[in-house]
């Protein structure tokens, strides 16, 4: 009866949008910019998640725990501030927002965040002029970092159920862009992608941006 109640919720859930991770990327004039991380959820998925002994303990506690971690070691970096975590279990709240002064501040601190040794080959996060913008693939650096801070992806099923978005805004218009998964915001002053978060996890998609403004 328990394997019966457990298909048919993920039935349910597989008809309309789950859980959306969202990335939110905000560039300004002078490089520097500010990211929000926050989780949206609709009615179906909190309910489901609330019936732990389904999907083997709560997605939405664990990625608190681990934000909250995350928020701990990042605010300590040089180049990033205004570190705010937020949960309040209600929907569509940030769980995470900071500021970094450069890309480079930015790089440096995800470089610390995964032990990534940096050197002249080490790739970069992003990059970020007047004129472009730039965000590597960054796939296996999160595989990395689960592996090092010893978190669990939770079971394909329910991975296949998340969508992780990232959405860009630029001071000024998006010229050319290029990229998987990628549309134009209605004002041409932003960019959002929006991939399957298992896929992403596994590094089955490239969500690498470049765009020109």
């Amino acid at each position: 009866m328990k394997r019966i109640f457990s298909v048919f919720f993920l039935f349910l859930l597989s008809l309309t949008s789950c859980i959306e991770i969202v990335e939110e990327i905000t560039l300004y004039d002078n490089h520097s910019g500010n990211i929000k991380y926050r989780l949206e959820t609709n009615q179906i998925a909190s309910f489901l998640n609330n019936l732990t002994d389904l999907l083997d303990g709560s997605f939405e506690n664990h990625l608190k725990g681990k934000t909250r971690e995350f928020a701990g070691k990042i605010k300590s970096y040089e180049g990033i501030d205004s570190v705010k975590f937020n949960w309040d279990g209600k929907k569509n709240k940030n769980l995470l927002e900071f500021s970094f002064s450069s890309p480079g501040a930015l790089n440096d601190a995800i470089y610390q965040l995964i032990g990534y040794k940096k050197n002249l080959f080490t790739p970069v996060y992003i990059k970020a002029t007047s004129h472009a913008f730039q965000r590597k693939n960054f796939a296996p650096w999160v595989k990395k970092y689960l592996e090092n801070e010893g978190i669990e992806i939770p079971a394909k099923d329910f991975m296949d159920l998340v969508t992780y978005k990232t959405i860009v805004h630029y001071p000024t218009e998006v010229k050319r862009f290029k990229g998987k998964n990628l549309k134009l915001t209605d004002n041409r002053k932003g960019l959002i992608q929006t991939n399957n978060l298992r896929e992403v996890l596994e590094n089955k998609t490239n969500v690498s941006i470049k765009s020109k403004q």
